[in-house]
């Protein structure tokens, strides 16, 4: 009998650990929307101050989520190597997103600049918005199957 409750007490804790990822990604997923907002002000009103702002504010708030995540999945290593080694794999999608962000908050600067040209910059949003809803995909794929 006392098994039966550590094994049922370890799989709520596990339990509460996925929704707590569950949450957290989809904050992040959030975050990253905060980015294209970001970037549509910064086309209409060419404020780069307040740009920096929007995107500063967005870079910390996903480093607070992506440190939440940690946390988590140093919990998780020990109990639940499974989850542990998707969340790894989660990882590296968010960091290649994070590369296409920065490339494309780049081109948008550019952009308004006038240091890249409408056809290209419009080139360089379609080929964002494709590369963010893949990585969105494969992400949530992962995340949600946990």
């Amino acid at each position: 009998m006392h098994f039966e409750d550590i094994a049922t007490e370890s799989r709520l804790q596990a339990q509460g650990q996925v929704e707590q990822l569950t949450d957290l990604h989809a904050d992040r997923l959030k975050i990253y929307d905060h980015f294209v907002d970001a970037v549509n002000k910064f086309k209409n009103t060419k404020d780069l101050a307040a740009f920096a702002t929007a995107r500063k504010k967005a870079e910390n708030d996903l480093k607070n989520i992506g440190q939440a995540i940690g946390d988590l999945q140093s919990e998780l290593k020990s109990t639940n190597a499974d989850i542990s080694d998707k969340l790894n794999e989660v990882n590296k999608i968010h960091k290649l997103m994070m590369d296409v962000i920065n490339n494309y908050l780049g081109q948008t600067e550019r952009f308004v600049k006038g240091q890249l040209s409408k056809a290209a910059f419009t080139d360089a949003e379609k080929s964002y918005a494709q590369k963010l809803n893949e990585a969105k995909e494969k992400m949530n794929s992962v995340i949600y199957a946990l």
